[in-house]
């Protein structure tokens, strides 16, 4: 089979296997993509990391028509184009050989975007305004404690939901990143490798600058000293602290692998649901300090001895 042909064999297998999962989703009120959209932009990621952006190209478009006949709705065409588009980026990147950085940084943007639209714009489109609803909810909460700002309330659901959209895009660009590097690797096609978990680093000075927001975002709450900037330093504030969350998490898993004490991966997991500060500490510690270079560095000097 020549190259041509493959690659329009292969196209229609993809273009098929998206109508499936699509009719699917219809039959079933929308439970796979409500749990499992995350795996649409695999599809096109191979394909595009076969056969190169235009190919790619082709494969989006196609897909996106077929997803406006078959769900007739404005929320799944945008969901399947943007999807669809993250895999086309990203495979594309592939085949160019680009980095795991821009292919980890597209794979972001185009995520943002998506939730974006299907979380905000669309609805509003529909008539459901997300922050009207916020407000509703912070109305509830404070009819429940008579003593609640209204306000300040309303203003902590919203920097949560906004907060909350956000780390899910991360997610989920994380999760695509993992599994197309999966993929891609046992499908032969030639990707840069993912690095160790001990060399992903941010630089001191920015962790610098995140601790500070954090700092920053409690002291304002506590003094009132920049109401009109509470909302924007408590929302940076929760990114940072997710953050540092997720450093602590590596941390530990890091120090799981080197010290081959498989319980503190548990251990990691329970601790991000009910002692996540415990996390973030550790995670500023790694981010501030050479906590972890020493700690590897003992370890390294254990095992020689």
């Amino acid at each position: 089979m020549n190259t041509k042909t493959r690659q329009i064999t292969e196209g229609a297998m993809i273009i098929a296997i998206e109508a499936v999962f699509l009719l699917l989703d219809k039959y079933l009120g929308g439970l796979i993509s409500a749990y499992v959209f995350w795996a649409l932009p695999l599809f096109n990621v191979v394909y595009a990391a076969r056969h190169g952006y235009r190919a790619g190209a082709v494969v989006w478009v196609s897909v996106t028509l077929l997803s406006f006949i078959i769900t007739g709705d404005l929320y799944g065409v945008v969901l399947v184009a943007i999807t669809n588009l993250t895999g086309m980026v990203y495979g594309g990147g592939v085949k160019e050989g680009r980095s795991n950085a821009w292919l980890f940084g597209s794979a972001l943007l185009t995520t943002i975007v998506n939730y974006a639209l299907t979380s905000v714009i669309i609805p509003i489109m529909y008539g459901i305004d997300i922050f009207e609803e916020t407000r509703m909810i912070a109305d509830a909460i404070a009819q429940s404690i008579p003593q609640m700002d209204v306000s300040r309330m309303y203003d902590m659901v919203k920097e949560f939901t906004i907060a909350s959209i956000m780390l899910a895009a991360v997610l989920e660009a994380v999760i695509v990143h993992i599994l197309a590097h999966v993929l891609l690797k046992r499908l032969k096609v030639p990707v840069a490798p993912l690095k160790d978990m001990q060399m992903i680093r941010i630089p001191k000075w920015l962790g610098w600058a995140m601790l500070a927001v954090i700092v920053l975002a409690v002291a304002n709450t506590r003094f009132k000293w920049a109401p009109a900037l509470d909302t924007y330093l408590t929302l940076l504030s929760i990114i940072c602290q997710f953050a540092f969350i997720a450093f602590g998490y590596m941390e530990v898993l890091m120090l799981a692998r080197i010290s081959g004490r498989k319980q503190l991966s548990l251990a990691a997991v329970i601790l991000v649901f009910l002692m996540p500060t415990l996390l973030m500490v550790f995670g500023i510690l790694d981010v501030v300090t050479d906590y972890r270079e020493r700690l590897t560095e003992r370890y390294a000097n254990g095992q020689k001895q």
